[in-house]
């Protein structure tokens, strides 16, 4: 069964510039970990514990790459 992610990025409080950037690099991660992009909605088949763990990882491990450049995110 196919399990879903929808990724909205806060764009009152940050500019385009930084949106845009951060908008490739969790595309980039969430493709890379197997899941499907389109548009703000990230797909893969799995089991709905499995899809989680797998997404909250990904998202984990950017935000300790974007805490070493001193950039931060909003935890999910």
């Amino acid at each position: 069964m196919a399990y879903a992610v929808v990724i909205n990025l806060d764009y009152e409080n940050h500019s385009p510039e930084v949106c845009k950037e951060l908008w490739g690099t969790i595309r980039e991660r969430m493709c890379a970990a197997g899941f499907h992009c389109d548009g703000r909605t990230f797909t893969i088949n799995l089991p709905e514990e499995q899809a989680a763990a797998r997404a909250r990882e990904t998202m984990e491990r950017l935000e300790e790459h974007l805490d070493y450049h001193r950039k931060h995110i909003y935890r999910y």
